[in-house]
């Protein structure tokens, strides 16, 4: 049964907001807004597991992997190592980085660590202190 033309769609209870659209496959750090995993003064040690964008503010000790982008921004401490899509680091992280899609790190950050991926972008002012590795780009399928 379709509505006639011209009819506006009915809403949704506003009890029920309307769900928003899974993000296009691939393209994680593009079709999502970040959600805070950690906020400021926030502390957290073990493991993370996540799917998405996620942004981290505190202090993180322990292992990340995720299927999609880790935003690591300029308050952050992470002593972890990381297996992401996609990382980008604003402030400090010692570990080692694995990601499949890319890593930048900002002005002002610093990496002590090993960083594994097939695209790096390192911006003036960014500290890189380990081997850096540009991996190809995993085929798909």
């Amino acid at each position: 049964m379709s509505a006639p033309r011209g009819a506006t769609p009915p809403t949704p209870p506003a009890d029920r907001p309307e769900r928003p659209s899974a993000p296009p496959a691939g393209s994680p750090s593009e079709a999502a807004a970040p959600f805070r995993l950690l906020a400021r003064r926030d502390r957290f040690s073990g493991l993370l597991l996540f799917h998405g964008v996620a942004c981290v503010e505190g202090d993180l000790k322990g292992s990340v992997f995720a299927r999609g982008k880790l935003i690591v921004t300029a308050d952050a401490q992470v002593q972890a190592d990381v297996e992401v899509t996609e990382l980008e680091l604003q402030g400090k992280l010692q570990g080692d980085v694995r990601a499949t899609s890319r890593v930048k790190i900002e002005t002002g950050a610093t990496l002590h660590g090993s960083v594994t991926a097939p695209r790096i972008q390192v911006a003036d002012g960014a500290q890189v202190q380990g081997p850096v590795q540009i991996s190809a780009p995993k085929a798909s399928g």
